[in-house]
Order: structure tokens, then sequence, then C-alpha cells
């Protein structure tokens, strides 16, 4: 994953106040072990030799000192071990000062005392330890008669010892006060790259989410009193996730940092905008979203301007270290209202704006309106309606026959989904199904229908003698569901019904160049045993070449072009015909729905179509009425196959 350079020098950074850390805990620690076995044995030679006060005090130190050295080893906490060694050291060196300088020998054991208390201590606090233990020094020799300035050097004793210590004391000082210079300047580098990435992206280095909610609510604030206009642009990449799928999120988070690169050039100061110094007008939301503000326009054309620079990095595709990606984008473009605008909402009429520019066929921008807003509301009630149905099984499914075009023989039911729920029922699949696919809600609703498609595959072959298959309408966005496979293998197996009784459909549409994920999908299918129809055919980018590649079984014809296939231009009549070669020339069955007429069923057993499917044979059946007879009875085929309504 690539990743912002601030990223990589915050952890070098953290490293580096961890190391500080375990340091300074390691020297604690050494400090407490070495000071409880010096004063557990200097405390039991004093009692042996009938120094029991003095021993029981070095003994009392050096339980502290273990006391100091468990708990540095369990937390990470330096004061209160800190706080016990400069009382000890404090304490050891009162008594053994006064001690020493009332028995006439000179304490030199000051030193290591002075060493260690300047070696734990931060700079301040040693500064006052040294000057503690100078000052008490001294004051033991006053107060002991002694004269400090009088007699030769060499004879004086208090002297030289004030002397050694000021000397050490200014010694380590300075070099404790150099390290921790050091020390805070790494910490303070450390703070400030942890606030860096609490407020900006780690990947491409914009300001983030938070960060810009935060920003653009000050900006309103700013531009409330000069009534200045605000405008706001929700960018979204088009076709991003296949660059992850085909290249890696690898190759994917270059393409993010290149177009974050880019996307602040595309705001100039002759578009009568204000670049900022914060950067925070530019930002990363999440994934492959983005936002540009512009805080002072003159109109919204110059926003429109803005926009359609940001599209043009597009044009030919987006280069990123010599790989040309097929990606576009999708802008949303909303203005500040004057008083009393909220950030959140303001950033949420953009993206309303965005996903109608998306909706409109994507590389291309939309202004957000009241008609968008009504769109917005009506979306939200589906979203809650297809939940409901979830939850309250108001979902049904009816069934299509597929017959075969000479025999009239129902050979498939194509399982159809329905909804009792009245704002459901009144839209229809063609507008809850896309709904649902956008708001991820198809997972579960395709994992309903195929469990209950396969439930009425076993319950047909049990009741009715149905021989047939049945088929299985799955969204497009479920081919990039990897659980896809394993869904259907568990329903085949919880109703016990054989994989070659299913077949699924896909539309033509689903199916990508180059998109690994859904044709590794199609295999796995394939592999369990179901087979796998190419619904709509006709109607997307398919390439003739390509259908080797594709696991399929069948063809279906879309139904426009058997609708057209008498029309005046003959065109779709051809096509017709040229589609079922194409069948014939790849051993796929084919089968044509939308038959309305004897006369399109005439035509399409003339070419030799094998399967049709239409409501002048069938209209879609409840289960029910399925289930009551056997499948012989299902369709009345003497009123179809007649000579004289054939010829009509």
């Amino acid at each position: 994953m690539v990743r912002h350079p601030a990223a990589s020098h915050l952890c070098e950074l953290g490293h580096l106040v961890r190391v500080e850390s375990a340091k300074r805990r390691l020297i604690l620690a050494s400090v407490s072990l070495f000071g409880t076995v010096l004063l557990l044995i200097h405390g039991l030679a004093h009692i042996s030799n009938d120094e029991s006060r003095l021993g029981t005090f070095y003994l009392i130190c050096g339980s502290v000192c273990t006391a100091v050295l468990i708990y540095t080893c369990k937390r990470k906490d330096h004061r209160i071990p800190l706080a016990a060694l400069n009382t000890i050291l404090g304490g050891l060196c009162i008594v053994l000062l006064y001690r020493g300088i009332s028995e006439g020998f000179e304490p030199y054991w000051l030193f290591p005392a002075l060493s260690i208390g300047l070696l734990i201590n931060r700079f301040s606090h040693a500064v006052t330890y040294a000057v503690l233990l100078v000052a008490s020094t001294l004051s033991a020799y006053i107060l002991a008669g002694e004269s400090i300035l009088g007699g030769p050097l060499a004879e004086n004793s208090a002297m030289r010892l004030l002397l050694s210590l000021s000397g050490m004391s200014c010694i380590v000082l300075v070099a404790t006060y150099r390290t921790e210079r050091a020390s805070k300047l790494l910490n303070t580098l450390h703070q400030e790259d942890l606030h860096r990435l609490a407020y900006f992206d780690s990947l491409t280095g914009l300001a983030n989410r938070p960060n810009y909610i935060r920003w653009l609510g000050k900006m309103l604030l700013r531009a409330e009193p000069s009534s200045a206009i605000l405008a706001v642009l929700y960018v979204d990449l088009d076709n991003f996730k296949q660059v992850n799928d085909r290249y890696g999120h690898r190759q994917g988070d270059r393409v993010l940092v290149e177009f974050g690169n880019q996307l602040a050039d595309c705001v100039r100061p002759l578009d009568g905008t204000t670049r900022l110094y914060s950067g925070e007008d530019v930002a990363r939301l999440a994934g492959d979203e983005f936002v540009v503000t512009l805080p002072d326009i003159r109109e919204p054309a110059d926003a429109a301007l803005v926009a359609r620079r940001i599209l043009d990095l597009f044009e030919g595709g987006f280069t990123v270290d010599g790989v040309t990606h097929p990606i576009s984008a999708s802008i949303g473009i909303t203005f500040s209202e004057g008083m009393g605008t909220d950030a959140e909402a303001l950033l949420n009429q953009a993206d309303v704006a965005m996903y109608h520019a998306k909706q409109a066929g994507k590389n291309n921008l939309c202004f957000y309106s009241a008609t968008i807003a009504s769109t917005v509301e009506e979306r939200h009630a589906i979203e809650e309606a297809v939940q409901v149905a979830l939850r309250d099984e108001l979902f049904t499914l009816v069934y299509m026959p597929i017959m075969d075009s000479r025999s009239l023989e129902v050979i498939g039911m194509e399982a159809l989904l329905r909804s009792s729920h009245p704002l459901l029922e009144e839209l229809g699949p063609e507008h809850f199904i896309p709904v649902a696919e956008s708001s991820g809600q198809i997972r579960l609703v395709d994992a309903w229908v195929i469990d209950h498609a396969v439930a009425m595959q076993a319950k047909l072959r049990a009741v009715s003698a149905y021989t047939g298959r049945m088929c299985i309408n799955l969204s497009a966005v479920e081919l990039h569901n990897q659980d896809l496979p394993d869904t259907l293998r568990n329903a085949l197996k919880t109703h016990a019904v054989e994989a070659a009784d299913i077949e699924v459909e896909i539309t033509e549409t689903a199916l990508v160049s180059g998109d690994e994920v859904s044709l590794n999908t199609l295999r796995r299918l394939r592999e369990l045993g179901v087979s796998i129809c190419l619904d709509d055919f006709g109607t997307g980018y398919t390439a003739f070449s390509q259908l080797m590649n594709y696991p399929v079984n069948t063809l279906k014809i879309d139904k426009s072009f058997v609708h057209n296939i008498f029309s005046a231009e003959n065109t779709h009549k051809k096509m017709t015909a040229m589609l079922k070669r194409l069948a014939e020339l790849y051993e796929l069955r084919v089968v044509a729905e939308g038959v309305e007429s004897p006369k399109q069923l005439r035509f399409l057993r003339r070419i030799g179509c094998d399967y049709v499917q239409g409501f002048y044979l069938a209209q879609p059946m409840a289960a029910d009425a399925l289930l009551a007879a056997p499948a012989s009875a299902w369709i009345d085929t003497s009123a179809l196959d007649t000579p004289r309504r054939l010829q009509e």
C-alpha cells in the first residue's frame, strides 16, 4: 500500500519515542536493582556490627528500591518510581553526610549519589537536586564548625569536596540539558505528526472528513456577513473498483495519490476563487470520494468551470506509472444559501447531486436542485421499504414458463421477484432493484431469492412431476460477491436439489472485459454444476470473440429484438437470426424472450431458435397455481399451436 510520507515519518518518530521511553524505564529499573542489592548488603553488614539504627535505615531503603523495581517492570508510569528514588537518595545524603562529617572523614560516596540523581531526573529537577546536595554539604561543614575558606586547598577537605561536587554537577547537567532538548524536540515532532494524521488523510495528504467538516463550518460562518457564495464539488471516481480488481490495491492507491495531487491544481485564482494556505479546501472523504470547496465565487458558472477542468483530467483515461486506466469522475455541485447553512447538510446535497451525475451516465456533473432532493427522499423510502419487505416476508416469487419452440413443452421456469409492499408493488422490480444494488441490500435480496427459488424447484419435482430447470435472476453486483457460490451451494444442500436443475441468469451488461473477479465467480458457479444464462444478449457490449471466455451455456435474446422483428427497417430480424447462428457457432442454447404474437413464434421456429418465452405463450404464474396441477396441465397449448393462429 502506498502511504503518504507523513505516515512513514510518524512511524519512525513513534518508534524513537517508544525507544526513549523504554530507555528511561530501563535506567530506573537498573538503578532500583543496583540500590536494592547495595542497600540490603550494607544494611545487613551494619546490623551485624551493632549499628542497628543505620542498618535498619539501609534495609528500609533497600525494600523501597525493591518495590520500585517491581512497579517499573509492570507499569509504564515514571512519576512514582522517580519520586521514590529521589526520596531514598535525599534521605541517604542527609543521614550519611552528617554522619561522615561528624566522624571526621570525607563523604566521597556523594559522587555516585550525585551521578545517580542527575541521571534519573529531568534537567530542571536535576539542577534542584545538585543545588540541594551542594548546599547540604556546605551546611554540614559549617554546622560541624569547619572553616570553609581557611587554610591551603590541599588541607581543606570541605573546599575540595564542594568544588568537586560543583564541577561534576555542571558537567553532568550540561549533558542532561542537551539530551533533554533532543528528547523534547523528538516529542514535539511526534505530536505534530499525530495532529497531522488526525486531521489529514494518511494516503494523499489531503484534509480528511472530520477536518473538512470543521473547516467548512468555519467558512460558512465567515461567509454569512458578506453574503459570499460558497460552492462544494463532490467528486467520485467512476469504475475505480476495476483498477483495484485488475491491478491490485497498491496501484489503486497510486491512482488516488496522483489524482489528489492534480485535483488541487484544478482550482485557480482566475476562476474567481481564493486558494487557501491551509489546504483544507480540497479533501479526501473516503475511498475514491473527494471534495473541492470554492469559498468565494462570483457566479455558479465558476464552479462548473472548475468541475469541467476536473473532468478533463480523465480525457483519454487516467495515466499513472505508464498505465492508462479507463476511469472518469462524477461530480455533484451545490451552493451555500445564506444564513444558517449547515456543513453536513451542504456536503450531503453535493453527495446527492454526485449520485445523480453517476446515474445519468457517469463522467458528468450535476447541480443540486429541489427535484433531486425529492428523488433522494424517494430513494430513502425505497431502501426502507426493501428492509421492511425482507423483515416481514413481503417478497414473493412468480414463475414465467420457458417453452420448447416446437413442442411448446415447459422446459424451464424463470423466477421473477415481486413484493406486496405498497411502495415496491407500485414501482416494480425495475425501480427498486437498482436502489437495492446501490445501497448494498441486494445481497440479502438475492440470498432470499436463491433460497426460495431452490425450495420451489424441490416442491415442483416432488408434487408436479416437473423435469425442467429453475432459472434464477441475479444482480450484476453479485458477481463481485465471493460468497455467492457458497450461498447457492448451501441452498442446494438444504433443499436436496441437484445443481443441474438450476440455471443462473446474469445480464450481459454485467460482464466487463478484463473483470477477472466476475469471471472467477462465474467459473466457480459452473464448477458447482449449475448452468449460466447470459440474459438480455445483444444490448450490451460483449465482443463476439469474448464468448469463448465466458463460461455460459445459454443466450437469451433481448425482447427488444423480438418485438421489432417485423419492423420496417428489418434490422432486428437480421440481428436475431445472426445471434442464433452465433449461438450455434459456440454451441449455446438460445432463448428468445418477449414473444407476443404467433408471427414472431413462427419466425423464431424457422430460424431454429430452441426455446421461447413471452406473454403470447403464458403469463407469470403463482406458486400455488403450479403446485395445484401437474406440469402437463400448466398451459393449454391447444390454443397456441393451431395453423390458423400461427398464420395470423
